[in-house]
């Protein structure tokens, strides 16, 4: 981000889930290994703290046999990756573009899973402009 407005906070999102105003959130990979209602906590905050865009990596349980895999892939690996969360609790796509939609957002989504056996799924979520 050398150049770049950046600012980059580390805190506990599941404990904290205040997130500063900006021009774009960009979540990878971080609600589905939340509580439920920590990650509707998380993403509304995300949502009210964004003016132009939210983007979202998910996985998409409900995506046949890819969601299965990638569910229990992810559900194994929890020892073994430093990064992990403590859980796997994906919720619905549909779920977090409504939740986006309810705070102004339009919302589109494209599978982000070309080659792979997982379920990753890109959630473009976009604040109309202020009328001038």
């Amino acid at each position: 981000a050398t150049g770049l407005p950046v600012e980059i906070v580390a805190q506990d999102l599941a404990r904290n889930a205040t997130v500063p105003p900006c021009d774009t959130v960009l979540l990878i990979d971080v609600l589905y290994t939340m509580e439920r209602g920590a990650a509707r906590r998380l993403l509304a905050a995300a949502a009210d703290a964004a003016r132009g865009r939210v983007l979202l990596r998910v996985l998409d349980a409900a995506a046949g046999w890819r969601g299965r895999f990638a569910v229990l892939i992810e559900r194994m690996a929890r020892p073994f990756w430093p990064h992990a969360g403590a859980r796997v609790e994906p919720l619905a796509v549909a779920e977090l573009e409504a939740l986006l939609q309810a705070r102004g957002f339009t919302t589109r989504h494209m599978n982000c899973w070309q080659g792979t056996p997982f379920a990753n799924v890109l959630i473009v979520a976009e604040r109309a402009p202020d009328p001038v």
